[in-house]
C-alpha cells in the first residue's frame, strides 16, 4: 500500500503502520493500495470500507486508492481487500485504525475547564445572592431603626403638644393671679415659683421640639448681632440659685467687657443652658463650675468647665451622640439625653465647633468655638421681623365630649356687643377662653370644627377663634372653608396652635387666617388682638361706605366680600326705578336668605340693605339732577320713589339740600 496525503501524519511507511491520527479539520486523505500481481494490474478488484463513516463495502476495479474527508472527531477502522479476478477469494485484508482528534473546545481538558468555570460561576452566583440578601437585610434593619427612631420622635412631639395645652391653662391664669396678689409677698413668691417651674417645663418641651426639627434637617437659624458677654451673663445668672442650693462655686469670667457676635439668640441660649445643666449633673457640693468667654483673632471661645467626677474614657468621643449614657465611674450612669447632641447640631449651624477635654484638676471642659462676623452665614438667615422657626408635628385627640351649643349672652352684656365664636376641642381650654371674653363679648362655643362651621353660617359672628389641630377637620381647613363661603368670608379668624414653625404660620395665613397665636399665649395679648381685628374691620366698613357714597360704579373689587358687594350694587342698579323693590326681593336676586343679606351688608357697610338701596338711589338722583335734563318728579320715579315729597325729604337728609335747590343751581350754571 502507498500514501498520497499532502501533509502526512505517517511516522513510518504505511505498510508498517497500523494506526493514523488526524487533527480536527485536517482529516482529508487518500489511501493507496495494490495486489501483488503485476500481470493483470488493470483487472484487479478491490473492496474497502471505512467503518464509522461508510455504511457498506465499496467495490471498484483497477482504481488502487480510496479518498475520504472526515468532519467528525472519533475512531474509525479502514479495511481493504483485493483479488485479481472477481471469482477468486480475497488475497488478504489490511486494517488501519484512524483517529480524528476533537477541537480544543470539545476536548477533555476543555470540558474540565467548563466544569470548573461552571462551579466557579455557581459559587459566585450563590455568593452574590447571599451578599445581596445581606445588603437587603442590612438596609431593612437600618430602615426599621430609622422608622423606630421616627416613631419615637413623633411620640415625643405628640406628648410635647399635649403638654402645651395644660401649660397654657397653667401659665395664662397664673399671670393674672400674680398681678392680683402682688401685695401678698408669701403668696406672690409661691406663685412665681410655680410660674418658674412651668416655664422650665415649657423650655424642656421647646428643646424636644427643636431636636425634632434638627433630626428632620429643618432647623433654621435667625441670626442677629448680639452683645455676647451680657447675653451669656444673663444665662449664667439663671443658674445662681441652683449653685447656691448645691453649694457649688459658680464663676463667670469674660476676657473683654463687651463683645458683639452674630448668633441665633434662642438657639445659643439653649446651647449654653444645656452645657451648664450638664456641668451641674457631674458636680457635687464643694465643686466649682466655670463659664468663661475668650476672644480670639477670628473667633470667640466659650468654655464650660467643672471640677466634678469627669467623663468615662470609653465614651468621651461619643458624648455628642443621641442617648449616650455618660458614665463617670463613681455612681450611676447619667444619660445625656438630647441636650449635648442638640447643642452640637446648633453649633454646627453657626459654622462653629464643640469638643470635650479633661480639666487639669479633674472634671471636664466643654469648649465651644464660634466664628466672628456674619460672612459665614447666608443672607436668608440674617434676622428679620419674623416668627422664630421651631418645628413640631403633632396631633390632638378630642378631650371630652362638649355638647355643641351656642352659649347665651350674659344679662349684663350689651346686646350690641360683638359676638365671638370659639372653636376648641380641649374642654378646659374652651372654658378658659370663654371666661376671658365673657365680660366684654357675646360668646358662642363649639368643640369641633364641623359644628363650628354650622354655627358660623347660622349665627354669623363678628370674629372666630379656632384651634388648628382638631379631629376630622383641622383649623387650617376650617379657615379655608369659611373664607371660600360668601356667607362667612367676611368674618375675621384667629388661629391658636402649638405649631410654632414658620411653615405652619405661613400655611395658616395662606388659608386666610387674619391672625395666628402660638400656645401658650398671654390672655391680654389675645384680648388685644381680638380688639384690634374688630376695630380694623370697623375702619374697613367706614372706607367702603365712603367709597359707595362717592361713586359706586367706579369702585373696584377683588375679594369674595367685595365681589358680593359688587353684585349687590349691580342688583340695586338693575332695580333703580323699581318702586316695589323690597329686601325680600333683594335677597332673592342675590340668592341668599334675608337674614344673611342683612348680616352681610351690615358687616361690610354698617348699613342695612334698605339703607344701602336708599343711599345708592340718592347718589343716582344727585347725578341725574346735576345733568339738568329731568324734573324732580321724573328723577323721583327714575330712582324708585312713588312719593315726590318723601323723595325730597330723603334727598335733603342725605345731602343737606333739596332736589329743587340742586336743580336750580345747575340751571343757573
Amino acid at each position: 500500500m502507498g500514501n498520497s496525503l499532502h501533509i502526512s501524519p505517517l511516522e513510518n511507511s504505511l505498510n508498517y503502520t497500523t494506526q493514523l491520527k488526524f487533527p480536527y479539520g485536517r482529516a482529508s486523505f487518500a489511501i493507496g493500495f495494490a495486489v501483488l500481481d503485476y500481470a493483470h494490474s488493470g483487472e484487479h478488484f478491490y473492496r474497502y470500507v471505512l467503518e464509522g463513516l461508510d455504511k457498506d463495502w465499496q467495490y471498484q476495479k483497477g482504481i488502487p486508492y480510496a479518498t475520504y474527508t472526515i468532519q467528525k472527531e472519533g475512531n474509525y477502522l479502514f479495511r481493504v481487500r483485493g483479488s485479481n479476478i472477481p471469482a477468486n477469494a480475497s488475497l488478504g485484508e489490511r486494517v488501519i485504525k484512524i483517529t480524528v482528534t476533537p477541537p480544543f473546545y470539545r476536548s477533555f481538558w476543555a470540558k474540565c475547564i467548563y466544569v470548573l468555570l461552571g462551579l466557579v460561576l455557581t459559587y459566585l452566583a450563590m455568593y452574590f445572592v447571599r451578599l445581596r440578601r445581606s445588603v437587603f437585610l442590612e438596609k431593612l434593619s437600618k430602615q426599621q431603626q430609622e422608622e423606630l427612631h421616627e416613631a419615637r420622635l413623633r411620640l415625643y412631639t405628640d406628648i410635647a403638644h399635649e403638654f402645651r395645652s395644660p401649660l397654657t391653662l397653667i401659665l395664662s391664669p397664673l399671670d393674672r393671679l400674680i398681678n392680683t396678689h402682688r401685695g401678698f409677698k408669701s403668696t406672690s413668691k409661691q406663685l412665681r415659683s410655680i410660674k418658674s417651674n412651668a416655664l422650665k417645663l415649657l423650655d424642656l418641651v421647646d428643646q424636644l421640639i427643636t431636636f425634632r426639627k434638627a433630626e428632620t434637617d429643618h432647623l433654621e437659624l435667625k441670626v442677629e448681632e448680639t452683645e455676647f458677654v451680657d447675653f451669656a451673663k444673663k444665662i449664667f445668672n439663671q443658674f445662681q440659685i441652683r449653685a447656691e442650693m448645691q453649694n457649688i462655686d459658680f464663676v463667670f469670667y469674660a476676657q473683654v467687657p463687651s463683645l458683639m457676635l452674630w448668633i441665633d439668640r434662642d438657639k445659643m441660649e439653649k446651647v449654653i443652658s444645656n452645657l451648664l445643666s450638664n456641668a451641674f449633673k457631674f458636680t457635687t457640693s464643694g465643686d466649682q463650675i466655670y463659664l468663661g468667654i475668650k476672644e480670639e483673632n477670628a473667633s470667640v471661645t466659650l468654655t464650660v468647665s467643672d471640677t466634678g467626677v469627669g467623663i468615662s474614657e470609653a465614651i468621651k468621643d461619643k458624648i455628642f451622640e443621641r442617648h449616650v449614657h455618660l458614665s463617670h465611674g463613681k455612681g450611676p450612669d447619667i444619660s445625656s439625653g438630647i441636650g449635648l447632641a442638640l447643642s452640637k447640631r446648633m453649633i454646627d449651624l453657626h459654622q462653629g465647633s464643640i469638643h470635650f477635654a479633661d480639666a487639669e484638676n479633674g472634671g471636664s471642659n466643654l469648649i465651644v468655638t464660634i466664628p466672628k462676623g456674619a460672612q459665614h452665614f447666608s443672607r436668608s438667615v440674617l434676622r428679620q421681623e419674623t416668627v422664630e422657626s421651631n418645628s413640631i408635628e403633632m396631633q390632638i385627640d378630642a378631650n371630652g365630649k362638649l355638647p355643641v351649643v351656642g352659649s347665651k349672652s350674659n344679662n349684663d352684656i350689651n346686646e350690641h356687643a360683638p359676638r365671638l365664636l370659639i372653636i376648641e376641642d380641649n374642654w378646659e381650654l374652651l372654658q378658659y377662653l370663654r371666661e376671658i371674653f365673657s365680660n366684654d363679648y357675646r360668646v358662642l362655643v363649639s368643640n369641633s370644627a364641623q359644628a363650628g362651621i354650622e354655627i358660623a353660617r347660622r349665627e354669623v359672628p363678628d370674629l372666630i377663634i379656632s384651634d388648628v389641630l382638631m379631629d376630622e377637620v383641622s383649623g387650617m381647613e376650617l379657615c379655608s372653608i369659611l373664607k371660600d363661603d360668601p356667607e362667612t368670608s367676611h368674618i375675621p379668624v384667629i388661629l391658636l396652635t402649638a405649631l410654632s414653625a414658620k411653615e405652619a404660620l405661613l400655611e395658616g395665613l395662606k388659608a386666610g387666617a387674619d391672625d395666628y397665636l402660638i400656645k401658650p399665649f398671654d390672655p391680654d395679648e389675645l384680648l388685644l388682638r381680638v380688639s384690634n381685628l374688630l376695630e380694623g374691620r370697623a375702619r374697613i366698613r367706614v372706607r367702603l361706605t365712603r367709597a359707595l357714597k362717592m361713586e359706586p360704579e367706579s369702585v373696584k373689587y377683588s375679594s369674595i366680600d367685595e365681589s358680593f358687594l359688587e353684585k349687590a350694587l349691580l342688583t340695586i342698579e338693575a332695580n333703580m326705578d323699581n318702586s316695589s323693590f323690597t329686601a325680600n326681593e333683594f335677597a332673592k336676586l342675590m340668592m341668599v336668605s334675608r337674614q344673611l343679606l342683612f348680616s352681610k351688608i351690615k358687616s361690610l357697610t354698617s348699613m342695612t340693605p334698605n339703607n344701602l338701596v336708599k343711599s345708592v338711589r340718592m347718589k343716582r338722583a344727585h347725578q341725574i339732577l346735576q345733568q339738568n335734563s329731568h324734573t324732580v318728579a321724573e328723577v323721583s320715579k327714575m330712582v324708585g320713589f312713588k312719593d315726590v315729597r318723601y323723595f325730597s325729604r330723603c334727598f335733603e337728609k342725605e345731602y343737606s339740600v333739596t332736589p329743587s335747590q340742586v336743580h336750580r343751581l345747575t340751571s343757573d350754571k
